[in-house]
């Protein structure tokens, strides 16, 4: 049987063209227009229940004391109620701190528009996480950072085992950081490097190329996302303006950096 799935979306070009991807995705999908039909459903309970920030109320009654600006989030809180087992994901084209939140403390998965086909696969369960495994010259830490990933049940990807197809370096990896859902960057102290003019001695640095890729991801996948972790391996200096971008320790063994990564990725695996 076809897993069941409520779509509320008042859009009826964006309700039509997720509902055709949700079904090649192998889903029964109906497109329910307002938070008072979703909750009027009766008979089996939906699979899934994906619903958009911003939504009219319908016959819903709703509190004038609610604090969240859509009604979107009301008609969760009651689909939670009334279908306990459903998974059940807020979706929006206008981030709010507010409402993610409140996701994030009642088990639901919040997903900023546009939509694309590899975070619906990743919603539905059709394929595993999969994260871009930032790194530089230290082979055995990347080794390492690959196996912690495997343990977790993460994808790891590899940018130089990927093919080329007659791309430039930034051509092809802007496209297989397109197809990753997080970011693990191997902080590694491959470099040394110091201020000019001065008479300090230099410190362990990660690779030119992991900062820069660490920036990339930073702004793609956004801090605040969780999606971005930095395996630290040895002491190697940090730069001031990452405070915040989550950090393990990587000297310890493999199956503690796992545990950790399912800790902090465990929002996405669920």
């Amino acid at each position: 049987m076809k897993p069941l799935l409520y779509l509320i979306e008042d859009d009826k070009f964006l309700a039509s063209a997720l509902s055709e991807e949700l079904s090649d995705l192998g889903c029964r999908v109906e497109i329910i227009p307002d938070a008072g039909s979703l909750i009027a459903k009766t008979g089996r309970a939906p699979n899934f229940v994906i619903c958009d920030l911003f939504i009219p109320l319908g016959t819903l009654p709703m509190s004038t004391a609610t604090r969240h600006a859509g009604r979107g989030v009301e008609a969760l809180r009651r689909a939670k109620r009334k279908w306990p087992k459903s998974r059940l994901v807020l979706i929006t084209g206008m981030p709010s701190l507010d409402a993610q939140k409140w996701c994030g403390e009642n088990d639901v998965t919040y997903l900023v528009k546009p939509i694309g086909t590899r975070t619906l696969e990743r919603l539905l369960g059709v394929r595993n996480l999969r994260a871009f495994v930032v790194h530089g010259r230290n082979e055995k830490d990347r080794k390492k950072a690959v196996s912690a990933l495997q343990k977790t049940n993460i994808e790891p990807v590899v940018l130089m085992l990927q093919p080329a197809r007659g791309r430039t370096v930034i051509e092809k990896f802007e496209a297989v950081a397109d197809t990753c859902d997080a970011a693990v960057v191997v902080w590694s102290p491959d470099d040394f490097g110091g201020l000019m003019k001065t008479m300090k001695k230099p410190q362990h640095r990660a690779r030119q190329n992991v900062v820069f890729e660490l920036g990339y991801f930073y702004g793609a996948l956004r801090r605040r996302s969780g999606r971005v972790v930095i395996l630290e391996f040895g002491e190697a200096e940090l730069p001031s303006d990452i405070s915040g971008i989550i950090r393990i320790n990587a000297t310890k063994p493999i199956r503690n950096i796992s545990s950790e990564l399912k800790r902090e990725f465990g929002h996405l695996l669920d």
